[in-house]
């Protein structure tokens, strides 16, 4: 099985996430982490990306190096700032 995780946070550890989500992950053989950028409006209209993008790719480290321990081959990319183009680089995981 294949899993996508869109995440716009990270958890403390595995005990912080839903039960759901734990058999999910156990479940999957790939696992693709989405970590889309996540801008105010204002950084948005003024294209202030570079610290939102900063905190993008430190979340998908971080997510990334908590998968780490599973069975299943993961990888990731940061998502995009705008909100009709964030999933488009995921597409490729699907195929």
């Amino acid at each position: 099985m294949r899993l996508l995780i869109a995440a716009g946070g990270t958890a403390s550890g595995p005990e912080a996430l839903p039960p759901g989500v734990l058999t999910l992950v156990d479940a999957a053989s790939h696992i693709y982490v989405l970590s889309p950028v996540l801008v105010t409006r204002p950084q948005w209209v003024t294209y202030d990306v570079d610290e939102a993008r900063h905190v993008s790719d430190e979340r998908l480290t971080s997510i990334l190096g908590q998968l780490e321990p599973t069975q299943a081959t993961t990888s990731g990319s940061r998502g995009d700032e705008l909100p009709m183009t964030a999933f488009g680089g995921s597409w490729r995981f699907w195929r």
